[in-house]
């Protein structure tokens, strides 16, 4: 685990912590790259908290919120750059490509 994420670890599992800090070091974890297992232990956490009936319903419904950005982020179809982008690049390449095939000659025209 990297030297920022065990102190919010830490600050989580903190029985003595606000539940606010809590929350928040939780949503530092998912709102960056963290290694899977550090997020699915967030998520249990986060679980923990919506399902217990003793939370206020702030707490229940901020960790409901991070639960669901946090799994809506793997649902969303991933970014792709534009198949138009460079396109002009790779027409030029293709030509020189196909003039250097008809050989020596053909390069010089």
């Amino acid at each position: 685990m990297s030297d920022t994420i065990a102190p919010l670890f830490a600050i989580m599992l903190d029985d003595e912590e606000f539940m606010r800090a809590r929350l928040r070091a939780a949503e530092q974890i998912l709102n960056f790259e963290s290694p899977p297992d550090a997020v699915n232990a967030t998520k249990a956490f986060l679980r923990k908290v919506y399902s217990n009936e003793k939370n206020s319903s702030a707490n229940k419904l901020t960790a409901l919120e991070l639960i669901r950005k946090a799994e809506d982020k793997k649902t969303r179809p991933p970014q792709t750059a534009d198949p138009n982008e460079g396109i002009a690049d790779r027409m030029e390449a293709a030509r020189l490509a196909w003039l250097r095939s008809l050989g020596p000659k053909a390069e010089g025209e």
